[in-house]
């Protein structure tokens, strides 16, 4: 018998019909078994400190942490000599630690120049060979406090062709301080920045689990911030230079109501350990169908269980996710990985 093709048309409609339907069936089902596997714990409102990245540290790469901290702590900048040389991929897991280890976060922006012994720039850019990330060559940084738009110190620096600072020793003191009215302008932003997320805190529902608190969060989140639109990856020294683009970076974000993924990653984790959470900031790559991207989310300890939660992916779809564990990261379309300098 043959069949006439408009039923052949019907009939295959109906087929992709229920595979559409026990798709989405699947993936609910999926998403009730993780949100009904989370237990159902108080808040306990005691702040939890994270050192988890600096815990992550070796011992040599630890004692680089404090000296850079201890700089920060009173608004200096300047160089830093290093008791033994470190490589580049050290010191990017060191720069990792002082950004995301909840210490000190409130800068605009902190450039930190790393130098050989002999005064040469060292490129610590991550698209390099493995020998170059691994060799220990660095034996002093320069940090640059803040990068702004009529900041033109490293324009001071004489660089010959091999990429050797040749007034390094006459020139380095320019950034050792920085005025008091930036400072100032710092300590402003800080407590700002405090009394915005304790006022979040303190208005919450009374009784809420630490799960709906952190969907709490999220909605806050997605009402009261935008991703920061002039953001691209890779952004240039020159570009970086804009206030707006400084303060999406860092938790101070919150204060600008713009943020990008490391920004906001910031806020719903310093939000989840105010109400007695344990949370961190984790880094990585996103690809959504394309090519993947550096990212950044928030890990959410409830219970013995870490789970995962992306505010950027939350902001642009206007809509709250269910926490992820570890392995639904890289199911769908939408994948996180981790990256290979910590262990997550």
């Amino acid at each position: 018998m043959k069949i006439k093709p408009k039923y052949l048309i019907i009939c295959c409609c109906i087929v992709f019909a229920i595979l559409v339907a026990i798709n989405i069936i699947s993936e609910n089902q999926s998403q009730n078994v993780a949100k009904n596997q989370i237990k159902e714990l108080a808040l306990t409102y005691e702040y939890i400190d994270t050192n988890f990245y600096y815990e992550q540290l070796t011992s040599d790469e630890q004692e680089v942490y404090h000296k850079i901290i201890e700089q920060l702590d009173v608004y200096q900048g300047g160089e830093i000599l290093l008791d033994k040389k470190i490589s580049v991929n050290e010191l990017s897991r060191i720069a990792d630690a002082v950004r995301f280890n909840n210490h000190n976060n409130y800068f605009y922006f902190l450039f930190t120049l790393p130098f050989t012994s002999e005064n040469k720039l060292v490129n610590w850019g991550t698209n390099q060979k493995k020998e170059d990330l691994e060799e220990k060559k660095i034996g002093k940084l320069l940090l640059e406090l803040y990068v702004g738009e009529e900041d033109t110190r490293l324009n001071q620096f004489e660089i010959s062709d091999d990429m050797i600072v040749t007034n390094y020793e006459s020139e380095k003191k320019i950034f050792s301080t920085i005025s008091n009215d930036l400072m100032n302008q710092y300590e402003s932003i800080q407590k700002e920045t405090n009394e915005i997320l304790d006022d979040v805190i303190s208005k919450m529902p009374k009784n809420l689990t630490q799960e709906e608190a952190v969907e709490y969060f999220s909605n806050w989140i997605i009402e009261n911030m935008d991703y920061t639109e002039n953001y691209t990856p890779n952004i240039g020294y020159g570009e970086a230079k804009d206030e707006e683009l400084q303060f999406s970076v860092y938790i101070s974000s919150v204060t600008n109501k713009s943020a990008v993924c490391a920004g906001l990653s910031m806020i719903l984790s310093e939000l989840c350990r105010k109400a007695g959470i344990e949370s961190y900031v984790c880094l990585g790559t996103v690809s959504n169908g394309g090519s993947p991207l550096n990212h950044a989310w928030t890990a959410i300890k409830i219970g013995d269980t870490t789970y995962y939660k992306d505010p950027t992916k939350e902001v642009g779809a206007n809509k709250i996710f269910p926490l992820k564990t570890r392995e639904q990261l890289t199911s769908g379309n939408y994948i996180l990985r981790f990256s290979s300098h910590f262990k997550y």
